[in-house]
């Protein structure tokens, strides 16, 4: 027996020892089978740490942990995301890790620390949809038996309610036989703060909430029941009963019945948003919400069930403790009812609403009947009010003052179908309203005080006046007026109005000193509210601001005349000055709404004037937000069509200065079109065509760009461009003009990736002198010549172009300062030169300096180099010498070549010798038949006339003679000057360079870049393809 214990024991322990091991031995193969299941069935980015597998958690299931996991969208919700989480928790069978073919069964889902973020667009387009549709082939199947969340934080947004749910702080648990068709699933759901936002009204604020529930469910018929279950939100407590089921892809079976338990008012109010400390609230009175929903929903066709929800509050009355007033006589009765499918029978009701604080009342009614179809509204509200009381019977958040009286009485009753028509004689609508000596303070914000306004009503409008508005240290004075008021209950809220603003100090700076907090964010609406019914509205805004401050900037005399509607907005005139700029534009909008909604496409044409204007001022970021490297690439926007004309006597942009700046801009297609810049600047003028295009992933530019008389150190200074494409410019004195076209990418900073960039075009030296360019200087320091080392340009061309990081100056040949030169070559951006010249110098210019001895000392360096070489530089009137350059600016590596001698030029030299023995053969053969038309005058006086044709014959063959004998002169006599000035080699020389000249690729690049600088049009492919 001790031995079957003995080995039982081992057996246990060697059971242990595996369970232990056995983690790691199948950690890949689990590994493995995730970011299989992550490939194969998922469309998001999903992200990990390391996996945790333990066989003894769970035993016998197999636990597996995914370490602080995110799953980040893709396309559509790119970059948002969808989950982060501590950790993962997973629990399946053992059997799959031994047989392959085995489905592996997820019994257990864990969530830990994690952030749920769930956005709804529409109903194939939400951030959790990101299963991929496809066979299973993961073999992966769900048998949960339970799931749980730990410290969740979960927000929730419907873009077509549009509703915001925020729940923070959530555990949850949910277990029972979930593998099976029909299964009863006992739940547990607490929340630390629960916010609900509906088209932009908070109905809840950071109340606790929970929801202990049990369901019956039936995958089979989709039936879910709801058994016994118990809802809390702060103090209020419901139960309900009933039942959803989906009798097929369309429609849902409601059948509903929820009460609140208790019937205490205090259990109500509670929940209200702008209230707090709820705790300490001493209520009484009654109060009851319930609700009835039963029938068929439809959103497609669309049917309804009928419902009935009822609130009645009846001698409501509340003491708060530590304030001194109280509410008191609180009575509502509250009912939103329809039993049609249609819902065109939609009651509300709001009777006997009023509540007293301090004895002073305020009450109200309102009614809407057959409110989907030809409605009829009615209501009043009638009462006055003290706000110092109302400060003192309620815990109003955040609220430091309030004082002042508001009294009211107000009445109306319509029809919608009188609304539509505009019948005011059928319209009630009237009353007045009044508010004096108001002051409201809020914490972290300047006080607000009124001295008085007041408000009148009619069918036809209603009209407000008010007078010495204080906001902190600004001021402010409005008017203005609502035309068919009453249009507001009608499908087409045709309401236009007018409204007149008047300030004489603005200080946003007091608004803007404090951040909201987090939960003031949630709480509040992070979407547009839906105000698509009042497209056909609009108003009349005249604007005029004496100052306004904000941050560091002042503005002045800001007027504005404007018409402004949901969709279209026309900006008939604006003016301002900000920090000394004058800026004044007009134009129109189209799609405002629809664009900020992201339905549309944002149009425009916009014309901006100004005097001086500092577009720096407008570019200045805050201290203290920090500016991510993400963001510096500005991405322009896929659903905006704007124009801009701009004419601005004189632009301040970052360190430049442009005069009389003028052009067009046009944003379309996430690019911007730049046509017809102009402006005047660094001495001379700029012209200025591009665009900017980010509609790929990596921003690019193609511009053309015209600088016409502009200063060499000044534009080396201006232009980051010009510093790396043509360093040598810091050394020039002078002025040029350039025209080129360029491309690339764009990098960090906006600034040009010069690894992509691609330019064509040339530069004009009007007039120059380089001093203190190292190369040049080393090189006539050799050379013993100030025309080389200090070299003047003037009326110079030259072509270049940049490829692959490499600057190519194209072949070009001038005479500076008394030298031929031919050069060529080229230079790495930020690297290394490549550059020859060749130079034809006059001797004389290398000998006359005899007395300090410099430039002999060149001709000298000349000579023994000559001699390596085997050539005698003894004759001729120029030196030929090859001046290459290498190495760096700042560290040049120069070599001097002499290349012979020669005259003039060799081709200068042919030229003028070929001159003047044609000339000479001209006049010989001139010499020679004068002389022979002499003879012929006298032969022919003596002879017959029948012998002139034969004695002309004659001539004429003679002169021909004489002529070809000439011509023959004249070649053997060049061919021999050509032997006498440069020999054997040079003749041969010249005959080569003849043959090149013909063929010279450099003619054909040269006009290949002309071509390229001509034909520049980018904007027919973008905006055709666009």
């Amino acid at each position: 027996m001790k031995r079957v214990f003995k080995y039982l024991g081992f057996l246990i322990l060697g059971l242990i020892i595996a369970l232990l091991v056995a983690p790691f031995v199948f950690k890949d193969q689990i590994l493995a089978e995730i970011k299989k299941f992550a490939n194969e069935s998922v469309n998001a980015e999903i992200e990990f740490k390391d996996v945790d597998v333990s066989f003894l958690r769970s035993f016998p299931e197999v636990s597996v942990e995914i370490q602080e996991l995110s799953v980040v969208g893709i396309d559509t919700f790119y970059g948002q995301n969808l989950l982060r989480a501590k950790s993962l928790e997973l629990d399946f069978s053992l059997i799959p890790l031994f047989n392959k073919s085995a489905p592996k069964s997820i019994k257990y889902i864990g969530l830990n620390d994690a952030d749920i973020d769930l956005v709804f667009l529409n109903d194939s387009l939400a951030n959790y949809l990101i299963t991929k549709p496809s066979e299973d082939t993961t073999g992966v199947e769900f048998a949960l038996e339970g799931y749980e969340l730990n410290n969740c934080n979960l927000t929730y947004k419907d873009l077509t309610l549009p509703l915001e749910l925020y729940l923070r702080g959530v555990s949850h648990k949910g277990s029972g036989d979930i593998a099976s068709s029909v299964y009863d699933l006992e739940t547990s759901t607490q929340a630390d703060s629960m916010s609900v936002v509906f088209d932009g009204f908070t109905y809840l604020k950071n109340v606790k909430a929970g929801l202990d529930a049990d369901f019956h469910i039936d995958m089979d018929k989709l039936l879910f029941e709801l058994k016994d279950n118990e809802l809390y939100i702060n103090k209020l407590k419901a139960r309900g009963d009933g039942s959803v089921q989906f009798v097929d892809d369309e429609t849902m079976r409601i059948n509903a019945d929820i009460k609140t338990l208790g019937n205490n008012f205090g259990e109500l109010i509670s929940i209200f948003p702008y209230l707090s400390a709820y705790n300490t609230v001493n209520a009484k009175g009654s109060a009851t919400l319930s609700a009835l929903v039963k029938g068929d929903y439809n959103g497609l066709k669309p049917i309804y069930p009928a419902f009935d929800l009822t609130l009645d509050i009846k001698n409501g009355s509340a003491k708060y403790e530590g304030l001194d007033a109280s509410i008191s006589g609180v009575t509502a009765l509250v009912n939103i009812k329809s039993t049609r499918q249609d819902m065109k029978d939609l009651e509300v009701t709001i009777d006997n609403a009023g509540l007293s604080v301090n004895q002073e009342r305020i009450t109200g009614n309102f009614r809407i009947r057959d409110g989907l179809t030809n409605a009829r509204v009615t209501g009043n509200i009638k009462g006055g009010i003290k706000l110092e009381n109302w400060k003192k019977a309620l815990p109003l958040e955040g609220v430091e003052q309030l004082s002042g009286s508001i009294n009211a009485n107000l009445s109306f009753d319509a029809r919608q179908s009188d609304i539509d028509k505009e019948n005011y004689a059928a319209i009630g609508f009237n009353g007045t309203a009044s508010a004096n000596q108001l002051l409201y303070k809020s914490k972290g914000s300047p006080a607000v005080r009124v001295g008085s306004a007041s408000l009148t009503a009619n069918p036809q409008k209603i009209s407000l006046q008010t007078s010495a508005i204080q906001i902190g240290k600004s001021d402010l004075s409005l008017s203005g007026e609502v035309l068919h008021p009453m249009a507001y209950f009608s499908d087409k809220k045709n309401i236009s109005g007018k409204v007149k603003v008047v300030s004489s100090l603005m200080d946003m700076n007091e608004w803007t000193n404090s951040a909201p907090t987090a939960s003031q964010k949630e709480a509040g609406s992070a979407f547009m509210p839906d105000l698509s019914a009042y497209s056909y509205s609009h108003i009349d805004a005249d604007v005029d601001f004496k100052e306004i401050l904000y941050g560091k900037h002042k503005v002045k005399n800001l007027k504005g005349l404007a018409t402004l509607g949901i969709e279209n907005v026309d900006v008939k005139s604006f003016s301002m000055n900000m920090d000394g700029s004058d800026l004044a534009f007009n134009g129109k909008l189209a799609n405002v709404y629809s664009w900020m909604t992201g339905q549309g496409v944002l149009n425009g044409d916009l014309n901006v004037q100004a005097g001086k204007l500092d577009a720096n001022a407008f570019m200045t970021k805050s201290s203290d937000v920090p500016v991510q490297e993400e963001e510096v690439l500005f991405k322009v926007p896929a659903d905006v069509n704007l124009q801009m004309n701009a004419d601005i006597e004189q632009l301040k942009y970052t360190n430049m200065t442009l005069d009389r700046f003028s052009g067009k801009v046009l944003v379309q297609n996430q690019v911007i079109y730049m046509t017809g810049l102009q402006a005047g600047t660094l001495g001379g003028k700029i012209g200025f065509d591009g665009l900017y295009d980010t509609s790929t992933d990596s921003p690019a530019f193609n511009v053309k760009l015209n600088l016409d008389k502009m200063e060499f150190n000044k534009a080396f200074n201006q232009f980051i461009t010009m510093k790396a494409l043509a360093p040598v410019a810091q050394y020039i004195n002078g002025v040029f003009n350039t025209t080129l076209v360029m491309e690339g990418k764009l990098g960090k900073g906006m600034l040009p990736d010069l690894s992509t960039l691609t330019v064509s075009g040339f530069i004009e030296t009007l007039n120059g002198i380089i001093k203190g360019f190292a190369p040049l200087a080393a090189a006539g320091d050799k050379l013993g010549l100030k025309e080389v080392s200090q070299m003047e340009i003037k009326d110079t061309r030259n072509w270049f172009e940049v490829k692959n990081g490499v600057v190519e100056i194209k072949e070009f040949t001038k005479n500076i300062s008394g030298i031929d030169v031919k050069g060529l070559g080229k230079h790495k951006l930020g690297g290394d030169m490549d550059y020859q010249f060749d130079l034809r110098i006059p001797r004389k210019m290398l000998s006359k300096n005899v007395v300090t001895g410099t430039a002999m000392k060149g001709l000298g360096l000349l000579e023994k180099e000559a001699s390596k070489l085997g050539l005698n530089l003894a004759q001729g009137e120029f030196i030929d010498v090859r001046l290459t350059l290498g190495g760096r600016i700042k560290d040049p590596k120069i070599g001097i070549k002499p290349l012979g001698t020669s005259g003039k030029s060799m081709e200068q030299e042919l030229k003028d010798e070929v001159k003047i023995k044609a000339a000479q053969a001209r006049d010989s053969i001139t010499k020679v038949v004068q002389q022979k038309k002499e003879e012929l005058k006298d032969t022919l006086r003596s002879r017959a006339e029948q012998e002139v044709d034969k004695v002309k014959q004659k001539a004429e063959e003679k002169a021909n003679e004489v002529l070809n004998e000439a011509k023959d002169k004249v070649k053997k006599e060049v061919e021999n000057k050509l032997d006498t000035l440069v020999g054997k080699t040079v003749s041969d020389t010249l005959k080569k360079k003849a043959e090149e000249v013909i063929k010279n690729k450099t003619g054909k690049d040269i006009d290949d870049l002309k071509n390229k600088v001509k034909d520049w049009n980018p904007f027919k492919k973008k905006k055709g393809g666009g």
